[in-house]
């Protein structure tokens, strides 16, 4: 074992196993972390040696290298040894952004990163399937982010490139935002993270690190000092052992080796100190070649030092503290030599050195390398000219989160208010390449400076684009205020700047983004200043759009006969026109305008001609949009199969946006909810709620939380429940009196408020309810009379709320919206029962009871089962076999319910057929039925959701 490696016997034979599945083909990423000087290099290199894996090192530096640096020395290696394929015209074009020896790429546009990490993996692999490959990493707290970024895809891919990948890198001074942090958490839940934890050595294995060393024994007291100078860091120890040596600080004892009491040396406190009394016994010019060294860092080459006179490196190389490459290059032994002797030379001597080497390096070396350079150097002008060339260096090889750090680093640097069009441009490339790297916020403040500084420009276009970019990025972020700010901001620069065409769309995005927040007294005032814009540019398509839009608003906000007349006439025009566009749009405006008037038949009859219009006119995202909306429609009709069946089409669309998953997630949540699915329904109902939020689509944002709340109040959490809708009320209170998506919900929250004796908020509901009526709104009026039902219900007037129920229940009846109706019945039917109308309750009840069978409502089902059962009615002559078998049992036969209580047991058919004396075809046959009643497609389904219905008990 190698004397660094004492102690590390189980973490050696880790890493020999990851590197004996490598070498059988399966590959992999493992970091290896440690306070710097314990032995993360050594260690990697020792396991590797034994595996007889061919050996690739490569490490990040401190001083900044191009994108991929790393990756590409790896590259090179290869290349050299004659086992990299780069005759390949693909992969040569593709990796010539990280490899530019491999020429000019056959276009010269900026490479693709997952382009570049898909070369690269592919190279890797065909190295590794004619010779076995581990490549070593080091130092990869210093890595550039597109390096970062390639071990991570890497560790994604590791059963395609059978070979391991190990990267070391340090622990100390690595904040919790750092890129290694980062890597690690993405690997992490991505179930792709192995890494090794390298402690310091205990003194016992201190002191058999230092025997090997001296090659002798040691005395405990020289054991003791060097474990307590060094806290059992392997690097330390190794140098004290050679400073010691050769400071001739040891002599032998009775003990073995101890530290001489004549010797002038004392034992130094830090390991720097050792390196410089190392360095201290050399030569000036060899000291002086050290210094050039390592202020040159990752660019030390032979040339170079030669260049400052530094002529005969075999005196430099033969001290050990410095190496050659083999390409020219030079490297400390370890990067703890090169900070040491770094931190040494005084700063006036240090700074000259950098700018000398600026100065000589340009043409030659990377502009990144030339600007920290510059930085150290003072030169604050010149390396933010070279930071924006770095920049784009950094973009032409897709690393555009680099980029984004470059050029950043550069506005820093600006001097004050000079070339005020070059910071512009950088903004714009701050803003480009953080928008690629999925870096919004950044992107956010970028444009934002850049709209600050065009505030006052004479180009009131330009200052329009920049607003304009901002909205978009703004909406990407949910930051809808400030994204509609930024909008009007938008189209009143354009107005100003006399595009009135592009004033107009900013106004229509506007209006359809104030439609969607419920906002709709906001979105007609923009929606005119859209059409006088639209109208002044001449541009008529632009008119019927806004007039879709219009039209949609007004109904939406209560005017259903003139808002579909409106929109009629867009669609009719654009159809005339042959605008195709204007008319998918208009197409799907009176849908939804159908929709929200209550017209449930025309409605999805509309969404159906509208989605196919979509398909056959190139609008595909919008046909997903009419689709997905389609499936509350079919929610809403009882149509609850079609609906599931349509939105899984959606959700596996590639057209579907934001809006139209939202709309799906929500719908399926609901359902699953209904059919007793708690747990799916979650899931579904949660990603409803963060899309809706996120794209500030108030209805589904509404619709989603209060079936949160429903599915709170079925698991028992009443007080969850009651916050959620409180959340719908207050969501509701921001908009214009959004009206059909809110009133079935406030519906149902109303009966919540009263089941629970909540007061206020069965009032807050009343409220509501009561301010979005309409003379026309047969489904809003039938809400007033539910919601005034309860409040008498709620007051102990059964009678009266007998009749508010029966009254809403009439109005029901021709809008063909089955659940809804059955929920009104039930309640109706509490009322009956209290007001002492037992049959009356038992009719009502009945009739619910169908429609939720119908529907696959077991919920609604079983609870209206129970309230049956309640009033002390024989269940089978009410409401039927299959209700009496399944009272408290979700459905289940008694002999079921036992098969379901073994199946969870973990039993198998034999088992269970063996304990119920029954044949194993019949045990199958009962956990197929239970399979369908439970709405499971496994075992384990049958044992999770008979928990969550309490059947185990």
């Amino acid at each position: 074992m190698a004397a660094s490696l004492v102690g590390r016997g189980a973490q050696l034979a880790e890493l020999r196993s990851r590197a004996a599945a490598a070498r059988e083909g399966e590959g992999g990423l493992v970091l290896i972390r440690g306070e710097a000087g314990v032995g993360k290099t050594a260690l990697a290199r020792a396991a590797v040696a034994e595996s007889g894996l061919w050996l690739l090192e490569a490490r990040s530096t401190e001083t900044p290298a191009p994108a991929y640096a790393p990756i590409a020395a790896v590259l090179r290696s290869a290349m050299r040894a004659g086992q990299a394929d780069t005759e390949n015209a693909v992969l040569r074009s593709a990796l010539a952004a990280i490899l530019p020896e491999l020429g000019p790429r056959e276009r010269p546009v900026e490479a693709d990163q997952a382009i570049i990490h898909e070369a690269v993996a592919t190279v890797l692999t065909e190295i590794a399937s004619d010779r076995p490959l581990a490549i070593l990493i080091d130092d990869l707290h210093w890595a550039d982010a597109a390096t970062l970024d390639a071990l991570g895809f890497l560790a994604e891919v590791r059963p395609r490139v059978p070979a391991i990948v190990i990267a070391t890198y340090r622990t100390e001074g690595v904040p919790r935002a750092h890129p290694v942090r980062e890597l690690r958490s993405r690997l992490k839940r991505r179930g792709g993270l192995f890494e090794l934890t390298l402690e310091p050595l205990d003194g016992e294995a201190t002191r058999d690190l230092l025997e090997m060393r001296l090659a002798g024994s040691v005395s405990p007291l020289l054991a003791a000092a060097v474990h307590e100078r060094t806290e059992g860091l392997p690097f330390y120890v190794e140098e004290l052992a050679a400073s010691l040596v050769e400071g001739g600080s040891l002599r032998q004892g009775d003990a073995g080796y101890e530290l001489d009491r004549e010797a002038s040396m004392p034992v130094p406190e830090a390991v720097r100190e050792v390196i410089l009394q190392r360095v201290d016994r050399l030569a000036r010019g060899d000291r002086d070649g050290l210094a050039v060294a390592a202020v040159a860092a990752g660019a030390a080459t032979d040339a170079v030092l030669a260049s400052f006179g530094v002529e005969d490196l075999s005196r430099l190389t033969a001290t050990g503290l410095l190496v050659e490459l083999g390409d020219g290059g030079l490297a400390f032994s370890h990067s703890l030599v090169r900070d040491a002797v770094y931190e040494a030379i005084p700063w006036r001597r240090r700074r000259q050195l950098h700018a000398e080497l600026a100065a000589r390096l340009a043409g030659s070396a990377p502009p990144l390398t030339l600007a920290t350079h510059c930085l150290a150097a003072g030169d604050e002008t010149a390396a933010c000219s070279w930071l924006v060339l770095a920049a784009r260096a950094s973009q032409q090889a897709g690393a555009h989160r680099d980029a984004v750090a470059q050029l950043s680093r550069a506005l820093e640097l600006w001097p004050g208010d000079a070339n005020l069009s070059g910071r512009l441009e950088a903004l714009e490339q701050i803003a480009r390449s953080a928008e690629l790297a999925g870096l919004t916020a950044q992107a956010v403040r970028a444009v934002t400076e850049a709209v600050d500084l065009l505030e006052s420009d004479d180009d009131r276009g330009r200052y329009a684009a920049a607003q304009r970019r901002l909205a978009g990025l703004l909406e990407a972020q949910g930051a809808w205020e400030r994204a509609l700010d930024a909008r009007q901001a938008a189209a009143d620069a354009y107005s100003a700047a006399g595009r009135q065409a592009e004033a107009a769309a900013e106004w229509l995005a506007a209006g359809a983004k104030l439609r969607s927040a419920g906002s709709f007294s906001a979105a007609l005032e923009v929606i005119a200043a859209g059409l006088d814009a639209a109208a002044g540019a001449g541009r008529e398509d632009l008119v019927r759009r806004l007039r879709a839009l219009e039209g949609n608003v007004r109904a939406r906000a209560g005017d259903g006969e003139a808002g579909l007349r409106i929109v009629r006439a867009a669609l009719s025009d654009a159809l005339t026109q042959g605008d195709h566009g204007s008319a998918a749009e208009a197409y799907q405006r009176l849908a939804d305008s159908l929709e929200h008037t209550g017209d449930y038949r025309a409605a999805r009859a509309s969404y159906s001609e509208a989605a196919e219009f979509c398909e056959l006119n190139g609008a595909g995202t919008l046909g997903e949009v009419c689709l997905a909306c389609l499936t509350m429609v079919l929610r809403q009709s009882g149509e609850w199969d079609q609906a599931v069946e349509t939105g899984r089409q959606v959700l596996a669309s590639p057209d579907s946006n934001e809006h139209a998953r939202a709309v799906v997630h929500g719908v399926l949540g609901s359902i699953l909810l209904h059919r007793g699915r708690l747990q799916e329904a979650r899931s579904e109902l949660h990603a409803a709620s963060v899309l809706a939020k996120r794209i500030g689509l108030a209805a589904m944002e509404m619709d989603s939380e209060a079936h949160l709340a429903r599915l709170a109040t079925a698991e028992g959490r009443i007080s969850d429940a009651r916050d959620r809708c409180w959340n719908v009320i207050r969501r509701w209170r921001r908009t214009d009196g959004e009206r059909h998506y809110a009133i079935p919900n406030l519906r149902w929250m109303a009966s919540f408020a009263s089941e629970r004796s909540a007061p206020d908020l069965l009032e807050a509901c009343a409220t509501a309810v009561t301010a979005v009526v309409t003379a026309h709104d047969l489904e809003a009026q039938a809400a007033v009379h539910h919601v005034l039902g309860e409040a008498a219900l709620a007051s102990g007037e059964s009678a009266v709320a007998v009749s508010r129920f029966d009254q809403s229940l009439s109005l029901l009846t021709d809008l063909d919206l089955p659940f809804e109706e059955a929920e009104v019945q039930r309640r109706a039917a509490l009322a009956c029962a209290q007001a002492g109308d037992r049959r009356g309750a038992v009719e009502r009840y009945r009739s619910a009871y169908r429609t939720a069978r119908r529907l696959g409502a077991r919920a609604l089902a079983q609870s209206i089962a129970a309230a049956v059962a309640g009033l002390g009615e024989k269940i089978e002559p009410r409401l039927g076999r299959l209700a009496a078998a399944g009272l408290g049992r979700d459905g289940l036969s008694p002999r079921e319910l036992e098969v379901v209580r073994l199946v969870a047991a973990g039993h198998t058919s034999r088992e269970v057929a063996q304990q119920l004396t029954l044949s194993p075809r019949t045990v199958e046959m009962h956990v197929h039925r239970i399979l369908v009643k439970l709405d499971c497609r496994t075992r384990v389904d049958i044992t999770r959701r008979a928990a969550e219905l309490g059947l185990l008990a």
